[in-house]
């Protein structure tokens, strides 16, 4: 690689660099997590909130650490790309080897705080440790097919309902929980059909992958 191939940096708000690399921004969408609680009536219940809440946290640090895997394999990339070259790790702020010890850090923590919840902390771990790992497979390979790609995005939304049922002892019937799927599967299709027609007409500069 040469420095001819790199773009400089355009500034970027936000805070400090490590912030900005997991997106704690994202985190918002693990709440998710919460619906079993919402549709069993316990959310004035302190231990099945509290579980939830617990769960929703591991979800945010488990994808955070994905976050730091999807920087890490395209940073090359991004390192050629007008905007995404301001990015911590395209952009030096954060080193490859911090950023790859980031990404087991926020793994351990989202391992941790599981040892909070009262019941289940096994079983909702086993769920988060499977999206962990299916989102490993999504950010080198399985992105790249469109398909694939909506349909691993739409089912990780199951997958925080299933851990967060599991953690707060509240399961959704199967067609709430298919009609999440759906949900989510149609919702990420149209986003993807306004990308492409953002590229058409040149608003857009390359594809974006679905934020997991």
């Amino acid at each position: 690689m040469t420095h001819e191939t790199i773009n400089k940096p355009t500034r970027q708000h936000g805070g400090h660099p490590v912030v900005r690399l997991i997106r704690p921004k994202q985190w918002i969408k693990n709440l998710i997590v919460l619906l079993p609680v919402f549709f069993g009536g316990a959310l004035l219940q302190p231990e099945p909130m509290t579980s939830g809440l617990i769960t929703a946290l591991s979800f945010s640090f488990a994808a955070s650490s994905i976050y730091c895997l999807n920087d890490l394999i395209d940073v090359e990339d991004d390192r050629r790309h007008p905007v995404k070259c301001a990015r911590p790790i395209a952009s030096g702020q954060v080193s490859v080897r911090k950023a790859w010890g980031l990404m087991g850090l926020m793994f351990v923590l989202a391992m941790a705080v599981l040892l909070l919840l009262p019941e289940n902390r096994w079983e909702t771990g086993g769920v988060i440790v499977f999206y962990w790992l299916l989102n490993i497979a999504y950010c080198m390979r399985l992105k790249q097919y469109a398909i694939i790609d909506v349909c691993i995005v739409a089912f990780g939304f199951v997958l925080r309902l299933l851990a967060g049922g599991l953690a707060s002892g509240i399961f959704l019937s199967k067609w709430i929980v298919l009609m999440t799927f759906l949900l989510m599967l149609f919702l990420l299709c149209q986003e993807t059909r306004r990308r492409g027609e953002d590229e058409r007409d040149g608003r857009g500069t390359t594809k974006e992958h679905h934020p997991l």
